[in-house]
């Protein structure tokens, strides 16, 4: 029996943009179909699972190819392409051409694929889970709401409709999703500036304010293609038309009845057939990868990310104290727990944690902050990293939206407190190896780099270096056992730099 491969629902976010949030509506309508169809589903941020065939949306916004290689994915294209579309980078074109996709409009294809028969068509109906409660049409305290972007045109027509004596309501900010919906159903009916995008009518927009119970009104544009649920359902009014309707018809008795009857006409309309193609589609495709790759091999961890929550960043293995982080491991580095040489995650599959094989460790998100012991976080750090590896450091200073004080912080991180890793290593015991500042910076909002006047964060890079022998043997003095081994055989310096005559040079290079 073939048992359908769970779905993961993944929305590209670049760290605090807003916009990501307008991907909810269709990627809540993708879970409630494949939820229909009896599929375990999630739906995360930026997070792909191992464990999962994953549908990426919002990768216009910036997606690494290579994780195409680890992960079963297919893009969810939204963007109008081709004779009509909108102007796209030359990226995220290429990478559709060689991901599988799946579309919402036939027209898009051929725009960057030479088999269109292989990608998987879904079409945007009735979501029943929008409806919600809202009173009659007749009883709603809003006349009418601008959703979308306004052009010069959008202006001048709507500026007519308030000439009829019609109150219209715009948003002063963006707002998506839940937030959304509930003023879409106080509202006798919706002026929709967003359906249409250069020319094409894009239904992934559309379905939402019908699906919440609110009438639609657009604008006609002579030769829209426009599918035929919703253009039976929306009120197309050519300019012509506009002062007859809004001065003598909208919101009448007459009008709201027969407005209620198109809502109820679109609410027997269902797209799930497309969807169980597209479940089909989608069970082969990771079936076959799999059977192509073999089993499922452990890698090694190169890049290791200490946060989660925002900071969650694909092909990295994400670590954090914090469940509800939702990192790839629930690990802190300066915990005395002895680490795990091999992590299972649902996200990041099968993955070894070995000394000296990281090339680069990101501590964010307050993550020295919080960290019960930086002692003990910083040297596993160490050594973790290769030779030449960085630990890349981003924390708070001054105000800002970084210099909120984290409610769990145990210390506040300054300019000096880099001195102990570089310049006092031997304090935390270290001998053979040290951190040394390859890179340090005051940035300000946009993480760019500023004075420390505008500052709101500092970043630094250390980088993982061989200690000389001088360096050794100072170590050696300020430590109570002089670094030797319980057996009193010295302690083997690994990665030390050659030298022709180790005792004349490291006599000549002691301190004074």
């Amino acid at each position: 029996m073939n048992v359908p491969s769970p779905v993961n629902l993944c929305v590209v976010q670049p760290a605090g943009d807003v916009h990501a949030l307008a991907l909810l509506d269709q990627v809540q309508y993708f879970r409630h179909q494949f939820e229909r169809l009896g599929v375990p589903v999630s739906l995360l941020k930026n997070r792909l699972r191992d464990d999962a065939v994953n549908l990426v949306f919002g990768a216009n916004a910036g997606f690494d190819p290579d994780l195409m290689r680890r992960f079963d994915c297919l893009i969810v294209n939204l963007e109008p392409m081709g004779e009509g579309g909108d102007r796209i980078s030359e990226a995220y074109r290429q990478l559709l051409a060689r991901s599988a996709v799946v579309d919402v409009d036939r027209r898009n294809v051929p725009a960057y694929s030479k088999h269109p028969e292989d990608v998987p068509i879904v079409s945007f109906l009735h979501a029943p889970y929008l409806a919600g409660q809202s009173p009659p049409l007749a009883q709603r305290p809003i006349d009418l709401l601008v959703v979308g972007s306004m052009s010069d045109r959008h202006r001048e027509w709507i500026a007519r409709i308030e000439a009829n004596g019609r109150n219209v309501s715009y948003f002063d900010q963006p707002l998506h999703g839940p937030e959304r919906q509930t003023y879409l159903r106080q509202t006798k009916a919706v002026i929709d500036c967003a359906s249409i995008r250069q020319g094409r009518f894009d239904q992934s927009v559309a379905f939402v304010a019908p699906s919440a119970g609110t009438p639609v009104i657009a604008k006609r544009i002579d030769g829209l293609q426009v599918p035929a649920a919703y253009e039976e359902l929306f009120y197309w009014i050519g300019d012509d038309e506009l002062d007859a309707f809004f001065g003598e018809r909208f919101a009448t008795p007459e009008w709201c009845a027969q407005a209620q009857a198109r809502l109820d006409a679109f609410a027997r309309t269902d797209a799930i057939d497309g969807f169980a193609d597209l479940l089909a589609f989608a069970h082969g495709y990771r079936k076959a990868r799999r059977a192509q790759a073999g089993p499922i091999a452990t890698r090694t961890a190169r890049r290791v990310r200490l946060a989660g929550g925002a900071n969650y960043l694909p092909g990295w293995l994400n670590l954090d104290p914090r469940p509800q982080a939702m990192p790839d491991a629930v690990i802190d580095l300066g915990a005395p727990e002895a680490l795990p040489d091999r992590i299972e995650s649902p996200f990041s599959g099968p993955v070894r944690l070995i000394p000296g094989e990281v090339e680069t460790i990101c501590a964010v998100d307050g993550a020295l902050e919080r960290t019960p012991d930086l002692s003990v976080l910083m040297s596993r750090c160490l050594d973790l990293l290769k030779p030449g590896g960085e630990l890349v450091i981003e924390v708070s200073c001054g105000n800002g939206p970084w210099g909120w004080r984290l409610p769990d912080a145990r210390r506040e991180v300054t300019e000096a407190s880099w001195l102990t890793f570089t310049e006092g290593f031997w304090q935390l015991g270290w001998l053979d190896h040290r951190f040394e500042l390859a890179h340090f910076s005051y940035v300000d909002g946009q993480r760019r780099p500023c004075e420390r006047e505008q500052a709101i964060g500092m970043q630094a890079a250390l980088r993982k270096v061989p200690t000389t022998p001088q360096e050794q043997m100072f170590a050696r003095t300020m430590r109570a056992d002089f670094g030797l081994d319980p057996w009193g055989a010295p302690v083997m310096v690994a990665d030390a730099a050659p030298v022709a005559d180790p005792v004349a040079t490291t006599m000549a290079q002691a301190p004074r």
